[in-house]
């Protein structure tokens, strides 16, 4: 695929060179992979996003007390 899109790149520049500026064109492979958060290969721990660790989690969790909160200040409001 890589040749074919390097003659149609070749036969471009030979038809109109004022058109690259910067030279003749050269096709670009993509990366061989790609990855948001890649696991580095000396992490030791097969599961390293096995424990979840959220500080408020106990506190998301407590709903009686987030609703009250939010019913006395919409009642109290007005």
């Amino acid at each position: 695929m890589a040749k074919v899109r390097q003659r149609a790149l070749d036969d471009s520049f030979e038809a109109h060179p004022e058109r690259f500026l910067r030279g003749r064109p050269k096709v670009v492979m993509p990366p061989a992979s790609v990855s948001i958060n890649p696991v580095q290969p000396d992490d030791d721990d097969p599961a390293p996003y096995s424990v979840v660790n959220f500080p408020t989690l106990s506190a998301a969790g407590n709903t009686e007390t987030k609703s009250t909160l939010i019913f006395n200040d919409l009642s109290e409001s007005g």
